[in-house]
């Protein structure tokens, strides 16, 4: 019997985790090898994750197996982030490597990893006493440094939630110190996770394992500087095989700061594989039975559907005995925290909902045409993935026969919500949250044009000389008309953009996104009932939205009320701190259990339990 493949979930009850087991290309020479990647950490993950998938991928081609996994308590995995340790996670690198090779039949080719998922390959190799190759990403080799920086991001994350003097690094570490969990980018650092990591430093380690080693220097610009402690890095393997360093030039993919939109780049890829090629083990580790399937979590099922010949790659979860008068909530983004603890906790409260990935993001197939992060974002704006969504709704019209439709996402994901709901009869209700009414700057959709601009303001235009003042005026004069002429031709020849929807967007300015807007109109005059949060750090949507509000009372009268709107103070673009996140839950679930909808008559009470879903009752 053939192994399976694809999404899968794995390990034992109560700490079951989610993994991709990626086949060879049956056109590759067949290496009869698998790769096991180890994720990075936190939010980390979710940036990286597409680059991550496309390098399963690219092994594949060339013959071998790869596994790539979530660690306990984050990703889909079971379990909450403050309840492991690094042992914990390196408890669940060994459990990978049971079920890559006991699944496939296949020996060990060796370990990859990405920043503190390269740390936990190096860590796991000693563990296992095997001698395997390294492949590292960037690795974390200094904890102290890193939980340093971590802190650093905590700060910013404190400073949102308002409410007294801003947190220091200081001041978080000494709350660690008293037993207190510190929220970094939304996951709640435990002090036992933090110390786990905090003590680690791989520089001054004497015996860091056998087998040859990869080391990737990966660095926004060219330089031929070696990072000291990546060379200090390289010294502490040495003494158990051959170590290569190499640099690899791309935006950092683990940020949130990255530009470009490079899913494989060269760069970071191709001496990964000449190296991987030349190195790959056939070691064969102690195998035992392991537990492996498609069902996963309180019942949570993985699935997969086609929208415009790509399969998109899902995961359904369902009530037992779940009404057909009950919605399904849609959710295009399956791994990211937000929509794995909003999906459990609508469960664990009667609702059910699907999560996918959209085509060219995530787990799904298929490649997105563009090169900036700007470029994908505005195609975004204009309803680029609508299409996934109607193949969602087609997905869950076939799989559970005739149920309501709920979209929900933040920002992109609410908006490709929107497009639908304006056309689908199916969508009777949409949560479009931090919904930006503006479309992104034209300059900076375009990478080149940008950076052009970005060197003549910065280094050129900067200078006092006559002439240069007079080309400033003139490059001021070109983005005026850029801003209004073009775009008031651009919305003439646009079938979407009506009359009714540019009075409501005029307090807006000139990048309001008409198409948008109008959606927003046609949702409403289908009856479409509209959930409207907001942080109050956005820049331009809480007051956006704000100042249209009057203009949609006159455009669409007494259809208006249909929109319930709230505004979070101090909640950033993500509600990156837990306790604004779970305010968002409540509201998700109060409109969608309150009056008035086709299925409240039916909605059964809310299902309150004294523990999360992943921890159980307490």
């Amino acid at each position: 019997m053939p192994p399976i493949t694809g999404p899968l979930f794995f390990g034992d009850e109560g700490r079951r985790l989610f993994g991709v087991l990626t086949p060879p290309d049956p056109r590759s020479s067949d290496r009869h090898a698998g790769w096991l990647f180890c994720p990075p950490f936190g939010e980390e993950r979710d940036n990286a994750q597409r680059i991550l998938v496309e390098w399963s991928r690219a092994l594949s081609r060339e013959g071998f197996w790869v596994l790539r996994f979530d660690l306990s308590g984050t990703g889909n995995s079971e379990g909450t982030f403050d309840r492991f340790t690094l042992d914990d996670w390196l408890d669940d690198v060994h459990q990978a490597v049971f079920v890559l090779c006991t699944l496939t039949g296949a020996p060990l080719a060796g370990l990859c990893g990405l920043r503190l998922g390269a740390t936990l390959a190096v860590l796991a190799r000693r563990r296992l006493g095997l001698s395997l190759p390294l492949l590292l990403w960037a690795p974390v080799t200094n904890g102290a440094a890193f939980m340093d920086e971590q802190l650093r991001l905590a700060t910013v994350t404190e400073m949102l939630r308002g409410g007294g003097t801003p947190a220091t690094r200081a001041g978080l570490a000494a709350r660690l110190a008293r037993g207190e969990t510190v929220a970094v980018r939304g996951h709640e650092m435990s002090p036992t996770l933090y110390e786990s990591i905090r003590r680690l430093d791989l520089r001054q380690e004497s015996d860091l394992g056998a087998g040859p080693s990869l080391v990737v220097q990966v660095d926004p610009k060219p330089t031929e500087r070696t990072s000291a402690e990546l060379e200090a890095l390289c010294e502490a393997l040495a003494s158990g095989g051959r170590v290569d360093l190499v640099r690899a030039t791309l935006s950092r993919p683990w940020t949130r700061t990255a530009m470009d939109y490079t899913p494989r780049p060269r760069s970071l890829f191709q001496p990964s594989l000449d190296w991987a090629r030349a190195n790959a083990s056939r070691t064969t580790p102690a195998v035992r039975e392991v537990q492996a399937s498609r069902i996963g979590p309180l019942g949570e099922r993985i699935v997969s559907f086609e929208s415009g010949g790509d399969r998109l790659a899902g995961i359904l979860s369902v009530p037992d005995g779940y009404p057909t008068a009950q919605p399904v909530v849609l959710m295009p983004v399956m791994s990211a925290l937000f929509h794995v603890r909003l999906a459990r906790e609508l469960r664990r409260l009667g609702f059910a909902s699907l999560r996918f990935d959209v085509h060219g993001k995530g787990e799904s197939e298929g490649d997105l045409p563009f090169e900036t992060i700007a470029a994908l974002h505005r195609a975004t704006q204009g309803g680029y993935f609508a299409s996934d969504l109607s193949a969602a709704a087609d997905f869950i019209e076939q799989e559970m026969g005739p149920h309501p439709i709920v979209p929900l996402g933040i920002c992109g994901e609410g908006i490709s919500g929107l497009y639908l709901a304006c056309r689908d009869r199916r969508v009777l209700g949409v949560a479009p949250l931090e919904m930006p009414l503006r479309y992104a700057p034209l300059s900076s959709a375009r990478a080149p044009i940008g950076r052009l601009k970005r060197y003549l303001v910065d280094r050129v235009l900067a200078r006092p000389h006559p002439v240069i003042r007079a080309a400033r005026h003139a490059l001021i004069a070109a983005r005026w008309f850029e801003r209004t002429v073009i775009a008031r031709v651009r919305r003439g020849f646009s079938g979407a953009a009506t009359e009714r929807a540019s009075r409501v967007a005029e307090p807006l300015g000139e990048q309001a996104n008409l198409e948008l807007l109008d959606a927003l109109l046609r949702s409403l005059d289908r009856g479409v009932r509209v959930l409207s949060v907001y942080g109050s750090q956005r820049v331009d949507g809480p007051s956006g939205f704000e100042r249209i509000l009057p203009r949609l009372q006159v455009a669409c009268a007494d259809r208006v009320k249909q929109i319930e709107y709230h505004l979070l103070e101090g909640a950033d673009h993500h509600f990156s701190c837990p306790d604004h996140r779970a305010q968002v839950f409540a509201i998700v679930v109060s409109w969608l259990a309150g009056a008035g909808w086709p299925w409240s008559q039916q909605t059964p009470p809310p299902r309150e339990s004294p523990g999360t879903p992943e921890e159980g009752p307490k």
